[in-house]
């Protein structure tokens, strides 16, 4: 994962804080319930439960 992101010039976010896998699934689980995706299905996607969805990433439509 380092190599690729390395690769991109994406290992630092705009703030110089190192991105990690963790921080990438969190990115990824936000942008997907703020278009409107189905809690479910990302909740599958990320092999995670609707109910630690809910908990870090707020009430989800």
């Amino acid at each position: 994962m380092n190599t690729v992101l390395d690769e991109l010039n994406l290992k630092f976010d705009r703030d110089n804080h190192i991105r990690t896998c963790y921080s990438l699934r969190h990115t990824y689980i936000c942008m997907r319930l703020l278009e409107g995706a189905d809690i479910y299905q990302v909740a599958t996607n990320c092999r995670t439960s609707v109910e630690m969805i809910e908990k870090f990433y707020g009430q989800a439509s």
